[in-house]
């Protein structure tokens, strides 16, 4: 999917939204539009807050384009005195490394020679491993030198650097190097960007689990530590230490964190003790605990709680009703079909707010909105009509919003498969096919794909728009012309679509040519009227 530059830079503005989970988000949608955006990237790097030019670093490196190492460089040599950018810096240099090929070597050796001595020790130590992928035997007395470093990372790095020369595995921190007791030690005594790391590496463990709970039961600095490391786990036992944790912990922050671990585990089946958390949130004196219990409320599968979560997707705060639309998205089953009406009335605001807004927020605001009904879709018998249009509405100007392309069509997926195409007196009214019409020429085939089974579903027939973006699709090696085509040529019916088919009729393939003659008696048959001439005989 092809964004506007203008569209990308959106995006990035986002990154610098203060909630981690939101950034992480917007993250995951940068890196879902690929390696094309890298350059637009790259010119952002210099333009944005530390915070966010950290998140951008991030996304550059999960993308892996070797056109992000010269900006990347710049960021490293040029912000070397910037103390807000230790972290980015620390990050920008990492990411150097894992690109960093010995075809590169004469690009980056006088930089990686530069930045060696860094005031800043993950810098010079990310460096020194790069070094070693160059397989150059002149860097060995640096890291010869630098294993006699003061900090133990850069130590660490100059050792793998020296392996990965002489043949060695090239290999990140393993476990057999630190101790339990060791890598734990480090952690309660790093500091900013050295605590990023040895968490890091902590998740690299295979105890990482059985680490975090010690942490979190000791309590202080580390019972923070502890329980973020245990939100960014999928492991379900994280939800019984959260439990447990949320009486102990005495700050604000830790009863957030461990609520947004329940959000995240809990699947409508929350116990008596983890609902009796979630109200203790609720009425908490801190805004960002509050706002983790509504999350874990609306995945929690209790009514009242759920009803909050349904209340608070009318605040004025739209941070409050993202969370609630997200916590709606997990948490809905068909069980929970009654809260259909209040559903449709947030989605029909999402999206009036996102079409004056034209904003990401309120897309991603819309994109829950559509899962959550989606949730709920199993259970309806009467509705499914109304659906089909809230989800037609969503998709006028979403080719600009991803979350919310890609949701609305799931629920027109949902609310037509296994069901016979619509009689014609029950298909879709035009001006509600029309944005479905236009992604048609989508340039992401699962999307065009979908588009297709769901006109043949339900697209009125006599709209010439569908004709004139059939045509410029009509080449395209991957698709059908008899099975994804001519139908849909023959539901449009108009004088375009006539003349496509005709030419059709011409095609050296057999099965095109009588799909074609098909459609186009079809179209004769249904005329109201039967087109023909009569002429007088000769000798009459």
């Amino acid at each position: 999917m092809s964004l506007s530059s203008k569209e990308i830079a959106q995006l990035v503005s986002q990154l610098e939204h203060p909630d981690a989970e939101h950034q992480r988000e917007i993250m995951d949608e940068l890196i879902a539009l690929g390696t094309s955006i890298v350059p637009q990237l790259t010119a952002s790097l210099s333009l944005v807050e530390p915070s966010a030019r950290e998140a951008l670093v991030r996304v550059l490196s999960e993308l892996g384009d070797t056109r992000a190492m010269v900006p990347l460089m710049r960021l490293v040599y040029d912000r070397r005195d910037r103390i807000e950018d230790a972290n980015a810096r620390g990050l920008a240099m990492k990411a150097l490394m894992q690109l960093a090929q010995p075809s590169h070597a004469p690009k980056m050796f006088d930089f990686l020679m530069d930045v060696r001595r860094d005031a800043d020790p993950f810098v010079r130590g990310w460096a020194l491993e790069a070094m070693g992928r160059f397989g150059d035997a002149r860097v060995r007395p640096i890291l010869g030198e630098a294993l006699k470093d003061e900090h133990d990372f850069v130590r660490e790095r100059a050792h793998a650097a020296l392996e990965s020369l002489e043949g060695g595995e090239q290999h990140g921190l393993e476990q057999s190097e630190l101790s339990r007791d060791e890598i734990l030690q480090k952690i309660r005594n790093a500091q900013d960007g050295e605590r990023v790391f040895w968490m890091n590496a902590l998740h690299e463990r295979e105890d990482t689990f059985e680490l975090a709970v010690k942490l979190v039961k000791e309590g202080g600095k580390g019972a923070v530590i502890g329980l973020q490391v245990l939100l960014g786990l999928d492991d379900e036992r994280a939800r019984d230490v959260a439990r447990r944790a949320f009486d102990r912990v005495d700050t604000s922050a830790n009863k957030a964190i461990c609520l947004r671990i329940l959000a995240k585990s809990l699947h409508s089946d929350a116990s008596p003790e983890e609902l009796a958390i979630i109200r203790a949130g609720h009425a908490h004196s801190d805004t960002f605990v509050r706002m983790a219990a509504m999350a874990a409320g609306g995945v929690s599968g209790e009514d009242e709680l759920v009803r909050r979560a349904m209340d608070a997707l009318q605040s004025r705060d739209l941070h409050v009703a993202i969370s609630a639309a997200e916590a709606l998205s997990h948490g809905l089953t068909p069980e929970m079909k009654r809260f259909l009406p209040q559903l449709r009335d947030a989605l029909a605001r999402a999206h009036k707010m996102r079409h004056d807004l034209n904003d990401e927020e309120p897309a991603l605001l819309e994109a829950h909105m559509l899962r959550a009904i989606t949730n709920v879709l199993p259970g309806l018998v009467v509705g499914r009509s109304d659906v089909q249009r809230d989800a037609l509405r969503s998709l006028r100007e979403a080719s600009a919003h991803w979350p919310v392309l890609v949701s609305a069509l799931r629920l027109l997926r949902d609310t037509t498969d296994g069901v016979p195409a619509l009689a014609k007196e029950e298909r879709w009214q035009a001006s509600h096919t029309l944005p479905l019409i236009e992604l048609l020429t989508s340039e992401d085939d699962r999307v065009r794909e979908r588009v297709i089974a769901l006109l043949k579903h339900g697209a009125p027939s006599g709209i010439g728009a569908l004709a004139d973006q059939l045509e410029r699709i009509i080449h395209d090696d991957s698709l059908d012309l008899t099975q994804d085509i001519i139908p849909l040529l023959e539901r449009s019916g108009s004088q375009r679509a006539k003349q496509l088919l005709q030419d059709l009729c011409a095609s050296p393939d057999e099965a095109v040519q009588l799909a074609a003659q098909a459609a186009l008696r079809n179209l004769r048959n249904a005329q109201p009227v039967i087109d023909a001439r009569f002429s007088r005989p000769p000798d009459a």
